[in-house]
């Protein structure tokens, strides 16, 4: 499976860390061909998606038997998708128009100077690592994380997404 599963959708839809089991569900007719997806799960990020793009692409299946006659049948397929970043954030929910309290630390490699970005939102730094954001507006909202390595020098760690309540 591993070799024409994409596991970088959840990365690519910026989930949150954490490992998301996919599971869905799907008829197996006598001739051994798929139809019928219907995803178990509700991760989203794009994972439910790219399991099934997956499974419309396999090879057909063995059939279900019954009295020793091929026939159809449903089956459920599960996939997991582990996501890591380079940094752990201590919140991933946020209150809109409140002040909150955000800290960000790298879990690989030495730290250098931490900057954060977060649409619609005033953000403070307060000491490394630490920030105090106000965001305007409830919903999801993308935050980036950067390390700066220098004066001219600033790495994406990557982007996640945030909820605004």
């Amino acid at each position: 499976m591993e070799q024409t599963l994409n596991p970088l959708v959840p990365y690519e839809h910026h989930a949150p860390p954490g490992t998301y089991k996919v599971t869905v569900r799907f008829y197996v007719d006598e001739n051994g061909q798929l139809s019928q997806f219907q995803p178990v799960t509700a991760h989203g990020y794009g994972m439910e998606e790219e399991v099934i793009r997956f499974l419309k692409k396999s090879p057909a299946w063995l059939p279900a038997r019954q009295n020793g006659k091929k026939t159809g049948a449903f089956a459920e397929q599960s996939v997991n998708f582990a996501v890591e970043y380079d940094f752990s954030l201590s919140t991933y929910q946020l209150k809109a128009g409140q002040k909150n309290r955000l800290s960000v630390s790298l879990t690989k490699g030495k730290p250098g100077e931490i900057e954060i970005e977060l649409t619609d939102a005033q953000i403070t730094l307060i000491s490394p690592g630490h920030f105090e954001i106000i965001p305007s507006k409830k919903g999801k909202a993308l935050l980036t994380v950067y390390e700066r390595k220098s004066k001219t020098m600033k790495y994406e760690l990557g982007k996640v997404w945030m909820d605004i309540q």
